[in-house]
Formats: structure tokens, sequence, C-alpha cells
């Protein structure tokens, strides 16, 4: 019988694109939900005060999950760089979703 027991206990790593004003509120929100754990936090070009600050937007494809979170004239091109990374995430998927 099929169990959904293993997915209760999953915990999803989140990238956020942004790091101030709305960012700053949505990274609080990831750090304090005991099934998310934020793993990056990028900028293109700011050094961000934290470990998980990143200005390479690779390390972003690590991630289970992306917010966007930068100011609104920057999402369609940080859509368009996302576009086919739930296509590779979802091929590399072992949980078939």
């Amino acid at each position: 019988m099929f169990s959904l027991w293993p997915l209760y206990e999953l915990v999803i790593s989140i990238g956020i694109i942004g790091y101030r004003n709305h960012a700053q509120h949505l990274i609080t929100l990831v750090e304090t939900h005991s099934k998310c754990k934020l793993e990056h936090i990028f900028h293109p070009n700011k050094k961000i005060d934290d470990d998980r600050g990143t200005n390479n937007f690779s390390d972003l494809f690590a991630c289970d999950a992306i917010i966007i979170a930068s100011p609104n004239n920057t999402h369609v091109y940080y859509i368009e760089k996302l576009k086919n990374w739930k296509i590779e995430r979802l091929k590399k998927s072992e949980v078939g979703f």
C-alpha cells in the first residue's frame, strides 16, 4: 500500500531572489516554518551579509522552490531565467511529482 508518511518529514529547500523590503518579510516567514529551509538569498550584485547570500544565480537551481521577491520590474527577467528550472527539477525528482 502506498504511504504518504515520508512526505510528512519532507523539508523544502527555498531560495529567495531579493533581500530587502518584502523579501526580508518572506525570509523571516521561511525561517520560522519547520518544514522549510532557506538555502540561498540571491542578489545580482550586492554582497548580502548572510552565509546564505549569493551573487551566483545558478546556486538557486539546487533549491526545491524559488521565491521572486525582487522589484516588480525584474520579475519577468527572473521568470525567463527560471523557466526551464522546474522541468529539470521534475526530471531529477525521486518523488515523481
